[in-house]
């Protein structure tokens, strides 16, 4: 019986060292998270005429030590967002700009972007970022 309880805690130790190296701690998430969309190219740099739906470059962190300690280690994934600019920005008179984020039930009808609408009726940029829809997060499985 004692040979058995050796055996197993040493099992037990071994397999709590493999949740501490990273590629594994990766390879279980990745068992877990849903498929990442496919999104066109990212873009890098906006200009005058960049509005509505962009792409971007991004990253989930699938742990509180990765985001803090080795963001080399989050998974890559491209960003979705909607880009409101106001007529009266151009690359001669910008504008002040204002980046809304969504709370933990998603965008909304009536919410984020009819404020950032309502920015732009007030001369301010915005932007509305959605950080479910790009890492295959939808309704049902929020």
């Amino acid at each position: 019986m004692k040979k058995v309880m050796l055996s197993l805690l040493a099992l037990i130790a071994a397999a709590a060292g493999l949740l501490q190296i990273t590629a594994v701690q990766s390879f279980l998430v990745g068992l877990i998270f849903p498929s990442f969309p496919e999104y066109p190219q990212p873009i890098t740099q906006l200009n005058e005429q960049t509005e509505g739906t962009i792409y971007y470059q991004s990253a989930t962190p699938f742990d509180l030590d990765v985001l803090l300690n080795n963001m080399d280690d989050a998974r890559p994934t491209t960003g979705l967002g909607h880009l409101y600019i106001p007529k009266s920005a151009t690359s001669e008179q910008p504008v002040p700009a204002m980046v809304i984020l969504h709370g933990s039930g998603g965008i909304s009808p009536g919410r984020e972007h009819e404020h950032a609408k309502l920015l732009n009726q007030n001369g301010i940029a915005a932007v509305v970022v959605d950080y479910y829809q790009p890492r295959g997060l939808t309704e049902d499985k929020r």
